[in-house]
């Protein structure tokens, strides 16, 4: 699998997942004062769920892969972006100023 064949099957497939990730990072936003705290909760939820629902047998081992790359490496990458764009605009921002 190559790398554009991953990032289309990320918004073919995991563009739900994706943004009801950016939808929990933002509310995260209002409740967290720290950037970097959002994306590390979505990242431990979305560990504890996939190794969850490994370990009680919904996701059967073959689809295991499948899981990982068009799931939870989509959720995760969302909040990572989504937060680092509000950054980069602070930043700007400020530098403006």
């Amino acid at each position: 699998m190559t790398l554009s064949q991953l990032i289309i099957g990320w918004f073919y497939y995991g563009i739900v997942f994706m943004g009801l990730s950016v939808l929990a990072t933002f509310l995260l936003n209002k409740v967290t004062t720290k950037r970097w705290l959002p994306p590390l909760i979505i990242n431990a939820v979305a560990i504890l769920l996939l190794l969850g629902l490994a370990a009680k047998g919904l996701v059967p081992p073959n689809q295991q892969a499948y899981a990982l790359y068009f799931i939870y490496m989509p959720v995760v990458a969302a909040s990572v972006l989504y937060n680092g764009s509000l950054v980069a605009i602070q930043r700007i921002r400020i530098f403006m100023k």
